[in-house]
């Protein structure tokens, strides 16, 4: 009989303080509405503003097996052709003084640990 006295009276104190269990769960509700109205526009400019960036295509070499970039001809390890038949592409030629390393047969850029010219095929000298 005690406890259920002791409710009643915990129960009177809140609906005179306009604690009213109904007013508690409004307010909760609101906070959610309101982080929802307030997060959603941040959302969505991150969604549409943020960098679009394109995994990097690669292939792996039946030569040597190792992966080599999509857009290779030749395998820069194992000098194995690796080119597939398409329409013809316009291959920009860098100037050698622009720094890096260059094939001396096509003048292609080619990467500094490549022992074969991607583009052409020819073997690389050290």
């Amino acid at each position: 009989m005690l406890k259920d006295n002791s409710y009643k009276r915990r129960k009177k104190v809140r609906i005179e303080m306009g604690e009213e269990e109904g007013e508690k769960r409004e307010y909760n509700l609101g906070i959610l509405i309101l982080l929802v109205i307030l997060c959603w526009p941040a959302a969505l400019i991150y969604y549409f503003t943020r960098p679009k960036v394109k995994p990097k295509q690669l292939r792996i070499c039946t030569g040597c097996g190792r992966q080599i970039p999509f857009e290779y001809n030749v395998c820069p390890y194992c000098g194995k052709s690796v080119k597939i038949e398409t329409a013809p592409v316009a291959v920009h030629i860098a100037p050698p003084h622009a720094g890096g390393k260059f094939c001396p047969h096509c003048g292609a850029r080619v990467d500094p640990t490549a022992k074969f010219c991607q583009s052409c095929g020819k073997q690389l000298s050290s």
